[in-house]
């Protein structure tokens, strides 16, 4: 039956500060403001000295309680400053690399040998694709390793039926399969640190329909007239079908070389969960053709910031990041292509079913969707629950003594908090977790009707998205298979 279908809800965005929900930040400048105005009562004599101090109290309340998209003036302040020096930088423009070139803030990494052979590559600043070689009875197992997070990441592409067309009871019943995946990632003294998954789409046109029509057109006299008809087929269907794909990478700590006792440790440790991975997804009715090697992962990084995006591709020299970048406040040039990303700030508050997503993951264009989750330990979320108990009993006497009005949304955050303490004595696992989604087009024109088309597929999927401004190139490694986006 239809009544009997689980529904779905989130919890609000926790906005706990420091003292009544300020931030430190903001505690700050409205001390600042204060003092400022003290200092113009006692310097300056007269109307002169009041009337600079209630200049000094409303600009200090003006920038501690002003917000813009869930930011204050200051974080706004701060992010302007960092673009802007970004900027005076300009932009990053060069030739064709090649082995061995060094580009300002860009380097290339020689000496990944998967089976096709030699790959030389561009790369992200602080990131090397690496591979742990093929052995008895295991697959070669391309790595990215992340230097800044101290992470080692290996990606599985996974396929299934069509969520969307499925009966309310099997979507139900396939969520309820990958909660039990997130359990067995998340169990006592688990080697995973994120887990992420991504989902990308893109024009039949660019990729695989036209490859596909040509390659069968190329051996129609073996097999008759019937071949000649599903090309011209293909080729005439191929601007309105989506292609999608789905992947999920999986983060470990490790170090930096994958050579040495602790690389080989850390590569038993990536092998033996990626196994364990695979054995959970099959039970949830997922498949995988096993883990991507580095020509693999190469080209969907490469396929990211690429003019022509496909699932798979045959060259052995990989950009793992644009040769030519410019950023804007908005947006991304990444080669010939813009980008724009946005976060998930609030993921549906009102009762939803298991497909609340199909709006957004269903519409067209060129679009990667990721969300990036984090285990938390049993202790520390236990410790984390009591603390946050503690800190909304005490901030609500501050706040009542005060004379602040109680509203919806505080209440909603203390009934959440109850209830992460209630999960947890059950047994359920805790994961911190963020999504973002980046939208792709040709020109600008082109990008502001696919971000337009984004945002309303966003509200019919109850989502509220935002967009990263200021922090554009960051933000576009987050729907990368890097397993980042989480502080």
């Amino acid at each position: 039956m239809v009544d009997d279908v689980p529904r779905y809800s989130f919890d609000p965005l926790e906005r706990r500060g420091l003292l009544l929900g300020l931030q430190a930040n903001q505690i700050a400048i409205a001390s600042t403001g204060l003092l400022a105005a003290w200092v113009a009562i006692r310097v300056l004599a007269g109307s002169g000295g009041v009337l600079m101090a209630l200049g000094c109290v409303v600009a200090a309340g003006a920038a501690t309680f002003w917000t813009k998209d869930g930011r204050t003036a200051a974080s706004w302040a701060d992010l302007s400053l960092r673009w802007c020096f970004r900027r005076l930088r300009g932009p990053l423009i060069s030739g064709e690399p090649l082995d061995g070139f060094r580009l300002s803030g860009i380097r290339p990494i020689v000496g990944v040998e998967p089976a096709a052979g030699k790959i030389s590559s561009i790369a992200l600043p602080g990131v090397e694709l690496s591979e742990l070689r093929a052995e008895l009875g295991q697959p070669a197992v391309g790595v990215v390793i992340d230097m800044a997070s101290g992470n080692w990441v290996a990606v599985l592409p996974v396929r299934g039926r069509s969520f969307s067309l499925l009966d309310p009871e099997d979507q139900a019943r396939r969520l309820d399969s990958w909660r039990v995946v997130l359990n067995s990632l998340a169990r006592p003294g688990t080697s995973v640190r994120r887990v992420q998954w991504i989902e990308r789409t893109w024009q039949a046109g660019d990729s695989t329909l036209l490859e596909t029509a040509r390659t069968l057109d190329l051996a129609d006299r073996q097999c008759g007239g019937a071949v000649r008809s599903y090309a011209e087929v293909a080729a005439g269907a191929s601007t309105a079908v989506q292609m999608h794909a789905a992947f999920v990478a999986v983060a470990v700590p490790g170090p930096r070389t994958v050579s040495g006792e602790a690389g080989r440790r850390t590569s038993d440790v990536i092998r033996r969960e990626l196994r364990l991975l695979e054995g959970q997804l099959r039970n949830g009715e997922l498949w995988t053709s096993g883990p991507l090697d580095s020509n693999g992962i190469a080209g969907l990084m490469e396929s990211a910031h690429s003019d022509q995006p496909s699932e798979s591709r045959t060259r052995t020299r990989r950009f793992l990041w644009a040769i030519a970048e410019d950023e804007g406040w908005s947006f991304l040039r990444a080669g010939g292509t813009l980008h724009a990303t946005y976060w998930i700030a609030e993921w549906p508050r009102i009762e939803v079913g298991p497909d609340f997503m199909s709006p957004l993951l269903m519409n067209g264009g060129r679009r990667s969707v990721s969300v990036t989750m984090a285990p938390v330990p049993l202790e520390r979320a236990a410790r984390q629950v009591r603390s946050a108990r503690t800190a909304d009993v005490a901030d609500e006497q501050l706040r009542s003594r005060a004379g602040f009005v109680p509203n919806a949304r505080r209440g909603k955050e203390a009934e959440s908090t109850v209830r992460r303490e209630e999960e947890l004595a059950v047994g359920h696992a805790e994961y911190r977790f963020s999504g973002y989604v980046t939208v792709s087009a040709g020109d600008r024109a082109g990008l502001d009707l696919a971000c337009a088309e984004t945002e309303h597929a966003a509200q019919a999927a109850h989502l509220e998205i935002r967009r990263l401004y200021g922090r554009q190139r960051d933000a576009f490694t987050f729907t990368m298979p890097l397993a980042r986006g989480l502080r």
